[in-house]
């Protein structure tokens, strides 16, 4: 279907503008974060010079003008708490069908290495992201499977040339059937004929062709033409300097990529948005540069005539908003003329905005599905016909847009009905400013009062030590000057803890839990969207990952790369991210442990308590990479301590005492000793031969049984059970 260039194209821009209360709330948000107004100056001071015409400057001209960055602050902390529990959150794969439950931890593996390692600037991503919803009141992930193909020069000789036809002609006696044979034969002899020169240019295509086609890894689409004037540049090369370079398509990525994205500076939704999922369109705007474009020439199937055009005349080009109003955000008066609208950190001047338009419609025979139409706001036709750069399913298996929304709060059905912080705080920062501008003045009032003097006869000069005369007594004086408030420092610090308190932050005399449920809510609110995120990535995996592949499982840093392939993953799960919210608060961490370990001594007696996963568990709360770094292989840990065991016994039965040792498997070493005292004859032999064997084996036994009984005990004997050798030995 062919899309509506002008149709999408005017949606957008009505969108770049948007409704006026939206922008201003936005407008808001920025200015009270990076504390932006008119007037400001670089001094701190205020000067009417600097502010709008007919404004005056209240209380007078060089008052103090503060920055109080209250909102930055309680973000900055937030944003903190985010990427760490973000970073230290492990992901997880649980089967759904029962079919599954092999795969469940090979999956849950490949997922661990595909996010630690594999998605490129994650950790970037997840700070812009956790910025952009805090700054904003909501951000989004764009979820996507990028390929990026790139040319690398690759030498051809004459030597190359005739080693070839002559490997050709041997493989073909053999009986080879590749196609490419023939044309390596015939390519000697054309190539040293001037009057054969077509036809040496149609073979050095051919088997440019097939050779690039060998890469299994690429599309057809993915391998360029070379064109005649650059073949026969390489012919003209051959004959004169026995070598020529051809260039050779290279797949140099092929992975999930993850982009945060700004509210209404990277992606815009409808107003009449209620799930992203179900929007009408969704508009995504980015800025790439010329060889990117070239690229997705390739790539992503492009039109050449649109990349041409859009290279010739979009260069430097971008959309207007409302919201490129913003001033900078060093707000001291200096201004970056080179801004995008809407984001004011970056330089367009060499690149080029696009626009990728995803809708939900049907086709001719009404069957549903995701399009994307890839066009340029700046470049929409061409004489008279509208030109776009690409428009086609989305093709994505999952069927879901390629984007996961991250609201900071939900007030309404709208999508993006969430406030941000500067519009939580605006009135707590504007009350500290003023009580600090207050102080300032009042302090400035008192070092430097206002000097009275006679009309017509100002000092020449004032300071200490200077010698001025006068005709009348109390002609020279300060003017008297009001008190400082005696209360602003109280009010500022009842202020600061209302505002304290509307952020989640624990204050004097206040209910602890409140502020740690806040962050408990808002941490679990960023992982449950992120786990949507693993959900999509994961999904594109499934469809687009190599036929074979390898990873490493997270941690074990010595360890052999897993060999495996797409149909290993293939299967339903339940993905999460699990992340300990006490491990934010030690004391927290440490008080719930406790606690727990007290519980499972009280009451589990028959053992049902699984200690290897409870040790797990206590590790992956303190840090993750401790569980994957120190722990063992349940299966391994057991056979090494069943060994061990088995060499402990030997050397009893040859008269080398062993003590048992706290931290060891007590009972998995209590069940091996029995085992092998009861069903092997040689060590029973010796044991009744050898009265001091006999008692070291009873010895044995005895701390063995003892350690079992007793789970934790703190003095020696008690680890023990009976005293050690040496004083044993002593008494």
């Amino acid at each position: 279907m062919k899309p509506d260039i002008k149709c999408i194209s005017t949606e957008y821009q009505e969108l770049l503008d948007g409704p006026a209360d939206d922008v201003t709330r936005r407008q808001l948000n920025y200015n009270t974060r990076f504390c932006v107004w008119n007037g400001q100056s670089p001094d701190l001071k205020k000067w009417k010079k600097n502010l709008p015409n007919g404004q005056e400057v209240v209380p007078w001209e060089g008052a103090t003008d503060s920055r109080i960055f209250l909102v930055d602050q309680y973000i900055n902390e937030d944003v903190d708490t985010l990427t760490l529990s973000f970073t230290q959150a492990s992901p997880e794969a649980k089967p759904v069908a029962v079919d599954d439950i092999a795969k469940s931890r090979r999956t849950t593996q490949f997922l661990k290495w595909l996010w630690s390692s594999q998605i490129e600037d994650i950790d970037a991503e997840a700070e812009i992201l956790a910025n952009g919803m805090l700054e904003d009141g909501i951000a989004y992930v764009g979820v996507t499977w990028e390929r990026k193909v790139e040319l690398v020069e690759q030498e051809m000789t004459i030597e190359n040339i005739v080693t070839a036809a002559q490997q050709a002609q041997f493989r073909k006696a053999q009986g080879d059937p590749d196609p490419m044979l023939d044309l390596m034969l015939a390519l000697p002899q054309t190539l040293m004929d001037s009057d054969r020169d077509d036809d040496t240019v149609d073979l050095i295509k051919a088997l440019y062709r097939q050779q690039s086609a060998q890469n299994s890894e690429l599309y057809e689409t993915e391998i360029p033409d070379p064109t005649n004037p650059d073949v026969r540049k390489a012919i003209k090369e051959l004959r004169e300097e026995g070598k020529t370079c051809l260039a050779l398509p290279r797949l140099v990525s092929n992975k999930p990529r993850v982009t945060a994205l700004r509210d209404r500076i990277d992606l815009f939704l409808p107003d009449d948005t209620q799930r992203l999922q179900d929007a009408r369109r969704i508009y995504r705007r980015e800025f790439v540069t010329a060889e990117e474009l070239d690229n997705r020439q390739l790539s992503m199937e492009y039109d050449a005539d649109w990349v041409t055009e859009v290279k010739e005349r979009g260069k430097g080009m971008s959309t207007s908003t409302r919201v490129g109003g913003i001033e900078e955000r060093n707000s001291l008066g200096t201004v970056n003329s080179r801004r995008t609208p809407g984001d004011p950190y970056l330089d367009v001047d060499e690149l080029f905005e696009i626009v990728h338009c995803y809708e939900r419609k049907s086709n001719d025979k009404e069957v549903p599905g995701i399009y994307c139409t890839v066009f340029s706001p700046h470049v929409t036709h061409k004489q008279s016909e509208e030109i776009y750069a690409y428009s086609g399913l989305v093709g994505y298996d999952h069927g879901q847009y390629p984007f996961v929304e991250f609201p900071r709060e939900r007030l309404s059905r709208r999508c993006t009905d969430s406030r941000g912080y500067g519009e939580l705080g605006a009135t707590f920062q504007k009350l500290l400013k003023l009580e600090a501008d207050s102080r300032s003045d009042s302090t400035n009032l008192s070092t430097i009062p206002p000097l009275m003097h006679p009309a017509g006869r100002p000092p020449t000069r004032w300071g200490p030590g200077v010698k001025h005369p006068y005709i009348r007594p109390n002609e020279y004086y300060w003017a008297a000057v009001p008190n400082p408030p005696a209360t602003s420092f109280e009010v500022s610090k009842e202020v600061h803890n209302q505002a304290d308190r509307s952020f989640g932050r624990p204050i004097p005399d206040g209910d602890p839990t409140y502020a740690r449920n806040r962050r408990m809510r808002m941490v679990g609110r960023w992982l449950a969207c992120w786990t949507k995120v693993i959900g999509q990535v994961f999904a594109l995996c499934q469809q687009y990952e190599q036929d074979v592949f390898c990873f490493r499982v997270t941690g074990q840093i010595d360890g052999e790369p897993i060999k495996s392939g797409r149909e290993d993953i293939q299967g339903k799960f339940d993905l999460s991210l699990t992340f300990n919210i006490a491990g934010l608060e030690p004391d927290l961490l440490k008080e719930q442990f406790e606690m727990l370990i007290q519980f499972v001594q009280a009451v589990d007696i028959g053992g049902t308590v699984d200690r290897d996963q409870l040790l797990r568990l206590g590790m992956e709360a303190i840090n993750p990479s401790f569980a994957e770094r120190l722990l063992k292989n349940p299966q391994g840990a057991a056979e090494a301590e069943i060994d061990q065991e088995r060499a402990v016994i030997t050397g009893l039965l040859n008269g080398i005492d062993s003590d048992v040792k706290p931290g060891q498997a007590h009972q998995l070493r209590l069940q091996t000793f029995d085992q092998i005292m009861q069903t092997n004859s040689r060590a029973m032999q010796i044991a009744s031969e050898n009265p001091q064997v006999k008692d070291l084996l009873s010895k044995r036994r005895q701390q063995l049984q003892f350690a079992v009984e007793q789970k934790t005990v703190n003095a020696q004997a008690g680890r023990v059970g009976t005293l050690p050798s040496r004083q044993m030995g002593a008494a």
